[in-house]
């Protein structure tokens, strides 16, 4: 099973739970089966959270770049709008701890680190992806 987050800025939180428990039950009911967990810079927020309650319940393997987040962040954005100009804006503002509180680290980093560089980009390649087919093929 693979789950792609390297894009996933984050969102609902309500929805963790479900996906948790999904791949708990994959977990489960394939025990052999592995579970691959693509992060990335860009996963962070709503996302980071559901990376960390992740693998604190499975044996997921991570893979790709280091997460966008710290394990103990902040996220739950909500809109306020300024009193003067009338602006809107959307800023985190709940803290959630996942690690210990002396847990400084910057990121998670994945178990098979794999980068992309600006050329596989453009060529339309997915060193992560590939890298993940030939695990699974193992």
């Amino acid at each position: 099973m693979v789950l792609d987050l390297r894009h996933n800025s984050g969102g609902d939180g309500s929805l963790i739970a479900p996906v948790v428990a999904t791949t708990v039950l994959f977990k489960a009911l394939r025990p052999k089966g592995t579970l691959f967990v693509l992060i990335g810079r860009n996963t962070f927020s709503a996302a980071h959270n559901l990376v960390m309650s992740i693998t604190e319940l499975t044996d997921a393997v991570l893979v790709g770049e280091p997460s966008g987040s710290r394990p103990n962040a902040i996220s739950e954005a909500g809109w306020f709008n300024l009193p003067y100009s009338k602006q809107t804006g959307f800023i985190s503002s709940q803290f959630h701890q996942y690690g210990a509180p002396e847990d400084h680290r910057i990121w998670i980093a994945p178990h098979v680190p794999v980068g992309l560089s600006a050329e596989q980009y453009f060529r339309g390649e997915d060193p992560v992806m590939t890298a993940v087919i030939g695990l699974a093929g193992k």
